[in-house]
């Protein structure tokens, strides 16, 4: 509109950041803003603006539905097969990313997870597993990129993870409850 609408600038005046910045007196601005071509230009900017206010709305009413409606599916085995699996899983990749960056002295930091590591750690790299390995946590998150949504839909699509986690497996209810309060 306000190339449509405004005339050659009257004055410039030239500032550092901005270069030479065009400027208009206000009775310029007022006379054109009191012509009925820019009042009806405006009304339809508002109309076009709140159309797609609306198709916004729409398409995040789509993408929660979506989410409310996913089954998230868990493998049947005992908590003692998830510790054991998430403590397999959790060394293999610590030596994957040792391998791929040629760096040893990751080592040196590494603890090896074992059964008789710390509860919380082990918690946490079992409900990890779950998530990213025994579910289709990571192809959920994918199928939102790029769409209306997506960032609120990924922190939904990780709650009803973490919450279906907790419920078939009780003892990782807690480290689910406590990476929820993380991610909000």
């Amino acid at each position: 509109m306000m190339k449509k609408f405004l005339p050659p600038p009257e004055a410039t005046k030239h500032t550092k950041l901005w270069g030479d910045v065009p400027l208009w007196s206000p009775g310029a601005i007022d006379a054109i803003e009191a012509r009925p071509e820019f009042r009806e230009a405006l009304a339809r900017a508002g109309r076009r603006k709140e159309a797609a206010r609306r198709a916004v709305e729409t398409k995040l009413a789509a993408m929660d539905a979506w989410v409310d409606g996913l089954a998230i599916e868990l493998p049947d085995m005992s908590e003692a097969d998830v510790l054991r699996y998430a403590i397999r899983h959790y060394n293999d990749r610590a030596l994957e990313r040792a391998e791929r960056r040629r760096r040893w002295d990751d080592w040196d930091r590494f603890r090896e997870a074992t059964e008789d590591s710390d509860p919380r750690f082990l918690a946490r790299i079992q409900v990890n597993y779950l998530r990213h390995v025994e579910t289709t946590y990571e192809a959920l998150l994918d199928s939102t990129v790029g769409k209306v949504g997506t960032e609120r839909a990924c922190l939904r699509i990780r709650a009803r993870v973490l919450d279906a986690i907790g419920t078939k497996f009780p003892g990782l209810a807690a480290e689910c409850a406590s990476q929820k309060g993380e991610s909000s």
